[in-house]
């Protein structure tokens, strides 16, 4: 072997030791994007936490140092979000238009591919059938991670979690993904989903206000209690604290109580978003995000969430908008009043 090839080979091996081998990077193509930031949610890991990325041009790059292939969810300032797949080594694209964000392009790794080909094949599967798509894509690829994803974007995350058919999409997946963080978590909720739409008792709960004292749902034993859950950075949510605002305004005078759960990990700025949308009282917080106790003792998948509990503390209705368990509280301050009366 000549000294040139030897150079040559040396050349190589040092190219690949200085190769990151960790490192994931997405660069995206949005056209029509006016945000200049885009935040980055990552759930699935010991410690979820929020990353911020600055957008220029209608485009934004992301990296992410990763041994697993970790779920990604980008979250844009109207509160619409995307999930894609990272992984170790692999360089994914996103493309397509900012108001057609379910139509856009994504390429790169293995598990975008695979999400891409069965989110093309079901864009217009009915919800009764989607069961059958999410089992027959577990059946054929049991160890994909895809998989505990579209469990959990399907049937975790709506409003009326079925926990029978859950357990039952799991039992398809193959061994190791038992490991897989999103699994753990579905099952972790199997309980509170099972009871969470039944009416039974709510126990008590406490959490720190804005003066870091503690508020109990005990000081409101008289009352209706609307919990809602929220996040400084997901738009959506903030808008029905602001309704929520509003309605506690018109109800002042009933035996309503509106708790408001943070889900924010950063203290400065839910208290910021507090501030400047003018959000109402009783505004709660632990900073420990999904993992918060609140979130299992409701089995709360998604934002934002509602549910209206009656004075003996029981769910009489859940939701992921005010409106939706609003009917329920009109009717049960009416059917009082009528009490009342006789």
């Amino acid at each position: 072997m000549t000294r040139i090839t030897y150079l040559l080979l040396g050349l190589l091996i040092l190219a690949g030791c200085g190769r990151d081998r960790r490192l994931f990077t997405l660069e995206a193509h949005l056209e029509g994007m006016t945000d200049s930031i885009v935040r980055v949610l990552l759930t699935d890991t010991a410690f979820a936490r929020v990353d911020t990325v600055r957008v220029e041009d209608e485009r934004f790059t992301y990296t992410l140092h990763t041994d697993t292939v970790t779920p990604l969810t980008l979250i844009f300032n109207d509160g619409r979000s995307y999930t894609l797949f990272a992984d170790k080594q692999v360089e994914s694209r996103l493309e397509g238009r900012f108001d057609a964000l379910d139509e856009a392009e994504l390429s790169g790794g293995e598990a975008n591919e695979a999400w891409m080909h069965f989110h093309r094949a079901n864009r217009l599967t009915s919800p009764e059938a989607m069961a059958d798509s999410v089992q027959q894509f577990i059946d054929r690829n049991p160890f994909s991670p895809v998989g505990p994803y579209l469990v959990s974007r399907y049937f975790g995350q709506t409003a009326h979690p079925d926990a029978a058919l859950i357990e039952s999409l799991i039992k398809h997946m193959g061994g190791r993904l038992l490991d897989n963080l999103t699994v753990q978590d579905l099952q972790q909720h199997l309980p509170d989903m099972a009871k969470a739409d039944s009416g039974k008792y709510i126990s008590s709960f406490r959490l720190k206000d804005a003066e870091e004292k503690f508020i109990s749902s005990y000081q409101y034993n008289s009352h209706y209690i609307v919990v809602g859950f929220w996040a400084s950075w997901h738009a959506e949510s903030r808008l029905e604290q602001k309704a929520v605002r509003h309605l506690a305004k018109e109800m002042k005078k009933e035996k309503v109580t509106f708790f408001n759960i943070s889900l924010d990990t950063d203290k400065k700025a839910w208290l910021e978003a507090v501030r400047q949308d003018t959000l109402p009282d009783l505004q709660c917080y632990d900073l420990e995000g999904w993992n918060a106790k609140a979130t299992r003792q409701f089995a709360v998948n998604r934002l934002p969430q509602f549910i209206l509990l009656n004075k003996s503390k029981r769910l009489i209705a859940r939701g992921n908008s005010l409106a939706d368990v609003e009917p329920a509280l009109r009717a049960c301050l009416k059917e009082d009043k009528e009490k009342e009366r006789k």
